[in-house]
């Protein structure tokens, strides 16, 4: 809808233009006159020039870096400075290979044939599959009054903290948070709708028809090299309005999925899940631990049977799946066609779907052989191609001999899990040694874009980039030295690009590593926070590592928010001693620079993202002037002399009666108070005449006598009703 009416009529198009064109497609669509809207916008495009100048702003990258940047799109930002080889976005229509024939020739089928394939059609149910619904729920069970919790402001919060792409709306999580936040009552009036939505699809079955729209997604078929890797979006409104869901019934989920579901909303899931199977892995009585890949595991599962266990493990759940999953899903790929989705959950789901198993290889083989012949009535397919054994070194050859009418891998080393490594060291070491190289040649792609993008480059390095290593050094053990390639990137590229101050002494690392709010920037050393990352996963994964290791199914959930705390004030602790440590170091007045940028507020500019819309985008120069000033560097690109005959410095640009500096920040002061006392007094005026002394007698000495002597502000009414007052600053 959002594309139809809001296009623009031609290319230089002005704002009443906009206005017409509008209330003439409204009126359009009221009338359900969609082929006429239809049609002038395909008539619209097709006339359309491209915009030359804005293709070469998106061809450089450092531009299209910045602009991502100013709208708060962190992480699409960070993928531009991506080096891996990744494929496009496929036609339908694509011939994608797919093995060879008995002959030897290669073998190609449409990207069409593919999708379909991989969407399978409905299956019903096998009973063997179904709970017993006279069973008692895991969950306690819910009342409706429960969903009363979801209004306009939750959903004015979720909007906020949801992102991505656009849906078929062509309107992305960018859009929808302006949408909800941007507009005064109009907004107010979206989210409170959006809110009804929310608790209507809680508590009542709704009309699939209906519905078809709010759930139906865009299909992109991207290019795997080989393979097609299919990932629906749905439509941001849909999105906010799930996380809202899952805000108020997020607690029933996870006690309903139990500890051993990781991915449902327990602290640190994954991190807990990686440590319990090295745990069991390390362990002396264990042989080998089995990776299994299930095949097109998120169209696979069986829709049934998943919706009937769910109303009965997870009621509160049940009814906002069955609105949304009952019925076949439309996923539509942009102007070529239309995929059903009868089966799984929608692709594009962050969370894979995986089994891992540890123990002896008899019992592993005879558990494989179980999960292949029960699998697929739940909708698993195990995929022995992908799947992988990691076994004792000693074992190998015992391994193959069990193994060997199954087809999966099998392998001494190791394997990638959960995004860390599974296996032996050597491995784990090589698999960190691999991330830290990619990562460094993005620190490198970043130092290129911060030398004429430094504020842009400095915030998504500390909003997104130091946020990649975490995981690693929160599963892995001992990776610490491994980091320092990254940390010399950072420090001989990275650093003097952001500051324009050149390379900088230990010491002054030291500072920049510090948090803002402690005089430093934020701009961690990788090598030194490694080891205390780790510690932190394995005192709050603790409990919930205990369980796994148990398999224990119906413990109730371990509550780690004391833990966090203690943590984090730890934490803030180590670096307060940290903080001290390097202000002994520091010259007295390098210590009196920490001082200042310590004091509250004094860093909140670093910790802004650069938002062009809220004004808080700063040019190179403006960022690396605030940067010098903060730590008391030499300016750059300032006149030897000034005007007045001294040398010119920061301090003398502060108090010199000949420059503009003195000036400007009177007159701001002088402005802003203005502006306050007009929504208040009446007669507010700037730099009010005085009338001439006639014989009074002003006792200060720095009185202004002159008869053209001015106030800076009149205001009437601000000591009493009508009465004036003259106002100096």
């Amino acid at each position: 809808m959002q594309p139809l009416l809001l296009q623009k009529p031609y290319k230089n198009s002005k704002a009443k233009d906009h206005s017409s064109r509008l209330i003439r497609r409204l009126d359009l669509w009221c009338k359900g006159s969609f082929d006429d809207l239809l049609h002038e916008g395909q008539c619209i495009q097709d006339r359309l020039r491209q915009n030359n100048s804005l293709g070469g702003k998106l061809c450089d990258r450092s531009r299209l870096f910045d602009h991502l940047m100013s709208e708060g799109k962190v992480g699409m930002a960070l993928r531009l400075l991506s080096e891996d080889s990744k494929g496009g976005v496929l036609s339908l229509d694509s011939m994608i290979p797919c093995g060879v024939d008995p002959s030897g020739n290669p073998v190609y089928r449409t990207a069409r044939d593919i999708l379909l394939e991989k969407h399978p059609s409905a299956k019903f149910a096998t009973p063997d599959v179904l709970l017993d619904p006279t069973g008692d729920p895991i969950t306690p069970q819910f009342d409706p009054i429960i969903f009363d919790s979801l209004t306009g402001d939750l959903i004015k919060r979720t909007a906020l903290n949801t992102h991505g792409a656009a849906g078929l709306s062509g309107v992305d999580a960018y859009g929808w948070k302006r949408l909800c936040t941007s507009f005064n009552e109009a907004s107010v009036e979206l989210c409170q709708a959006l809110a009804s939505v929310a608790r209507c699809l809680s508590i009542t079955t709704v009309e699939p028809a209906i519905l078809m729209p709010f759930v139906a997604c865009r299909l992109i078929p991207l290019d795997k090299r080989p393979g097609v890797r299919p990932i629906g979006i749905g439509d941001v409104p849909r999105r906010i309005v799930a996380k809202a869901i899952l805000y108020v019934i997020g607690d029933d989920i996870a006690l309903a999925a139990g500890p051993l579901q990781t991915c449902a909303g327990q602290s640190a899931g994954s991190e807990a899940a990686v440590h319990a199977m090295k745990n069991m892995f390390d362990d002396s009585d264990c042989e080998a631990a089995l990776l299994v890949d299930a095949t097109n595991a998120f169209n696979c599962v069986n829709r049934q049977a998943a919706l009937h266990n769910i109303s009965i493990l997870c009621p509160a759940f049940s009814t906002i799946l069955n609105n949304t999953y009952a019925q076949p899903v439309r996923l539509f790929v942009v102007g070529e066609g239309e995929i059903p989705s009868c089966e799984g959950t929608t692709q594009g789901d962050p969370r894979q779907y995986d089994a891992t198993a540890v123990g002896k290889l008899k019992l592993l083989h005879k558990w494989w052989q179980i999960l292949s012949s029960l699998g697929p009535n739940f909708g698993y397919f195990s995929n022995a191609s992908k799947t992988v054994l990691i076994v004792k070194p000693h074992l190998l050859t015992i391994a193959k001999s069990i193994f060997a009418d199954t087809g999966m891998q099998i392998t001494d080393q190791g394997q990638r899990h959960l995004g860390a490594a599974l296996g032996s060291r050597e491995f784990a070491e090589g698999f960190v040694a691999k991330k830290v190289c990619s990562w460094s040649s993005e620190v490198l792609a970043l130092a290129e874009i911060a030398t004429n993008r430094p504020h842009a480059a400095f915030c998504a390095f500390t909003h997104g980039m130091i946020g990649r290593w975490v995981y690693i050094m929160r599963t892995i053990p001992n990776v610490g030295p491994l980091f320092q390639p990254l940390e010399d990137a950072i420090r001989l590229k990275l650093i003097p690009a952001l500051t324009g101050h050149g390379a900088c002494s230990a010491l002054e690392r030291d500072v920049l590593s510090l948090p803002c709010r402690l005089g430093g920037l934020g701009i961690v050393n990788p090598v030194d926070i490694a080891d205390s990352q780790f510690t932190a996963s394995i005192k709050i994964t603790h409990s919930l590592r205990s369980l796994i290791v148990a398999q224990n199914l119906l413990a109730p959930l371990p509550d780690v928010s004391s833990i966090k705390a203690q943590i984090h004030q730890d934490r803030r602790s180590t670096l307060r001693g940290r903080a001290s440590t390097i202000k002994s170091n520091l010259s007295s007045q390098s210590q009196r620079v920490l001082d200042l940028n310590s004091e509250p507020g004094a860093s909140a500019w670093l910790t802004a993202l650069p938002l062009a819309e809220q004004g808080f985008h700063l040019m190179k120069q403006e960022f690396w002037d605030a940067l010098h000033l903060r730590y008391g560097w030499k300016l750059l690109n300032i006149p030897s002399h000034c005007v007045c005959g001294v040398p010119f410095s920061a301090d003398h640009a502060m108090i010199c009666r000949h420059g503009g500096l003195t000036f400007v920040r009177h007159n701001a002061l002088r402005n802003t108070t203005a502006e306050w006392l007009s929504k208040t007094c009446h007669d507010v005026a700037l730099e009010p005449p005085l009338q001439p002394l006639t014989g009074e007698i002003i006792a200060p000495k720095t009185a202004n006598r002159q008869d053209e002597a001015r106030a800076d502000i009149h205001a009437r009414g601000f000591w009493g009703q009508r009465q004036s007052a003259f106002f100096d600053l």
